[in-house]
């Protein structure tokens, strides 16, 4: 049972999402991989489709987002949460300058 700090969002994407960790990789794949072919068949049902697309596995590493694209977009998040929580500004300028030395 989860405790009363537990997130549904998180588990939610605990679920949905693939497991890096080598021990955890093949059961999370089969998990994800039955919630979406049985997504499809339920589209192609609804559809009046009765062909299954073949490519409805996911594999390591595809469909992610590319370095160059991700590391503006995360880094300017973290602009923006650095501008807007004011109290965390020092802290952090700390915690870089410790880093740097």
């Amino acid at each position: 049972m989860p405790s009363e700090f537990f997130n549904p969002a998180d588990h939610l994407l605990d679920l949905v999402s693939v497991d890096p960790r080598a021990s955890q990789y093949d059961t999370s794949l089969q998990r994800v991989n039955g919630l979406t072919s049985q997504w499809r068949t339920r589209q192609n049902k609804e559809s009046g489709e009765e062909h299954i697309a073949s490519s409805n596995t996911v594999k390591r590493g595809e469909g992610t987002t590319s370095m160059k694209i991700a590391f503006p977009v995360v880094l300017e998040r973290t602009w923006k949460n650095l501008w807007r929580k004011k109290d965390v500004r020092r802290p952090r300028r700390s915690e870089l300058m410790i880093g740097i030395l």
